[in-house]
C-alpha cells in the first residue's frame, strides 16, 4: 500500500513539473486544433510550408518525462489554434548544471615543492535547469483571420 502512494506521488510529480508558458500574439484569433495534430520542429527539422507565428512558448523541461512535456505542448499549442511548435532555442543553467564538475585547479610552486588542489561542487541535491524557448506557428494559406 505504502508503495502504492509512493508511486502515485511520484507520478504526479513528475506529471507537475515541466512549467509551460504561452503567450499568444494578439493580432490572431483561430479556433483550437487538436492535440494530436500539432507536430514539432527544431532548427533542423523546419516546416517546408509557409506559416505565421502565433505565440511564443517556454517550456521548462526541469525534472519532466518528454512524452509529458511533448503532450502539454501539443495542448497548449492546440489551444490557440496552431498547426506546429516551431523549437529554436535551449537555456541549461550552466551554474546548476556544472555542479559536480571539477570547477578549478590550481598548482602552486614554492622551492622544490609543488601542491595541486582542486575544487569540485556535489550535485546530489542539484536539478539543472533546462528550458526551451520557442514559436506556436500556424500555416499560412493566404487568409490569417
Amino acid at each position: 500500500m505504502k508503495k502504492t502512494i509512493f508511486m502515485v506521488f511520484v507520478i504526479l510529480l513528475l506529471y507537475s513539473c515541466g512549467h509551460i508558458t504561452v503567450r499568444k500574439h494578439p493580432d490572431y484569433n483561430f479556433k483550437p486544433t487538436k492535440p494530436s495534430s500539432i507536430r514539432i520542429y527544431t532548427k533542423e527539422l523546419m516546416p517546408i510550408k509557409k506559416f505565421i507565428i502565433i505565440g511564443q512558448i517556454k517550456i521548462d523541461r526541469t525534472l519532466s518525462l518528454p512524452s509529458l512535456v511533448r503532450k502539454k505542448v501539443q495542448i497548449s499549442a492546440s489551444k490557440l489554434g496552431g498547426d506546429g511548435v516551431l523549437i529554436l532555442n535551449t537555456r541549461i543553467d550552466i551554474a546548476t548544471f556544472n555542479r559536480g564538475v571539477k570547477t578549478t585547479g590550481r598548482i602552486d610552486v614554492t622551492s622544490s615543492t609543488i601542491v595541486y588542489s582542486e575544487t569540485r561542487r556535489d550535485t546530489t541535491a542539484y536539478i539543472p535547469v533546462i528550458v526551451d524557448y520557442g514559436y506556436v506557428i500556424r500555416f499560412f494559406n493566404g487568409n490569417t483571420r
